[in-house]
């Protein structure tokens, strides 16, 4: 497999209403955790070892008005394993069998694994 240049950081933008932090990420965590897979998708795809994640938000409560923040995350190649302990399982939660399927692939392409898959 040929690798290739990705870029050194990967953004995801959310815009919202939301009472609070704990309803934020409830309601934008499929988006959040599709980022942090497309992370390692791009990484197993190049020779770069690591990878920026930003999610950049503005939300607008009735309290505060409008917030705009971003919170970035640097990913290691080799710190895969949140993959499969973290991420597999809220897809697994909201019945998305094809993307613990894809995650089950990418887990395996970059450790090198066979973790098997009950997913069809």
């Amino acid at each position: 497999m040929t690798k290739i240049k990705i870029p050194r950081e990967f953004v995801v933008n959310i815009v919202g209403e939301y009472t609070d932090y704990e309803d934020f990420f409830e309601k934008n965590k499929t988006k959040i955790y599709t980022g942090i897979v497309q992370c390692f998708i791009l990484l197993s795809n190049s020779n770069r070892k690591t990878i920026k994640y930003i999610v950049s938000a503005s939300t607008k409560s009735k309290r505060n008005g409008i917030i705009e923040f971003n919170t970035e995350f640097l990913f290691r190649k080799d710190e895969c394993d949140l993959l499969v302990d973290y991420i597999l399982e809220h897809f697994e939660e909201i019945e998305e069998y094809e993307k613990c399927k894809d995650i089950i692939i990418l887990y395996n392409s970059l450790t090198n694994s066979k973790k098997e898959t009950i997913f069809k």
